[in-house]
């Protein structure tokens, strides 16, 4: 009877499961932590010194690369605004030139026709004189002119003539002569005065510097064109 006492009273608080004898528990090994290393004071203060040393180096570098940058950007900067402002003056230097161009053109448009009106026959006379003048081996010249100038011209070679005795003139008139106008020819060659042809080549050449560098520039604009032959 004991033992079925017994044996109720294990399974009534589970003796028989848990078992509460003491339990041995091994604990781990303390780490050996390694002592922090000694210096000594001289140790320290050389490499504070050094340490010195090698953070100025180094600000002293970097201060340098961006000084470095920074005068890149800035001749950039320059370079470019150089750039624009080269463009900008030979812009204007164009914008100047057409101006003055144009300016001309309008300017010759009105006066020449008055300057013609004023002292064309006298710069017609003049003109004849200074070719006349180096024609003096000349026998015969043949003059034509416009037939509103036609006696005018008459009277003026016929002093000429009176000079040089030898000289002989054959005046004939042509509708196609300007009145500020003339022909000349003799043995050896001859010259023309044409004032229209003149307008003409002076109008192109400046309308042809209005149209811009592309255009065929004309050099010769001559008053008077004289040939001989060798």
């Amino acid at each position: 009877m004991n033992e079925v006492l017994l044996k109720d009273k294990e399974e009534k608080f589970f003796f028989n499961v848990n078992i509460f004898d003491e339990q041995l528990v091994e604990e781990p090994e303390e780490e050996e932590v390694p002592l922090p290393p000694v210096f000594s004071e001289s140790e320290v203060e050389a490499a504070r010194a050094r340490g010195f040393v090698e953070g100025k180096k180094a600000g002293l570098e970097e201060a340098e690369a961006g000084h470095t940058a920074l005068l890149e950007k800035i001749s950039r900067k320059i370079m470019q605004d150089t750039s624009v402002l080269f463009q900008q003056e030979s812009e204007r230097d164009r914008l100047f030139e057409q101006e003055a161009v144009a300016l001309t053109l309008a300017l010759f448009g009105k006066l020449f026709p008055l300057y013609r009106a004023e002292h064309g026959f006298s710069e017609l006379r003049e003109c004849i004189r200074q070719i006349l003048q180096k024609q003096q081996g000349q026998r015969e010249i043949a003059v034509t002119v416009s037939p509103e100038n036609a006696g005018a011209i008459r009277t003026f070679l016929s002093r000429v003539s009176a000079e040089n005795s030898s000289l002989r003139f054959f005046i004939s008139t042509s509708e196609s002569v300007p009145p500020d106008g003339c022909t000349l020819s003799w043995s050896e060659g001859g010259a023309v005065r044409n004032p229209d042809e003149l307008a003409r080549q002076i109008t192109e050449a400046l309308q042809q510097m209005l149209a811009g560098p592309d255009a065929k520039s004309h050099d010769e604009t001559l008053e008077i064109r004289e040939s001989s032959d060798e």
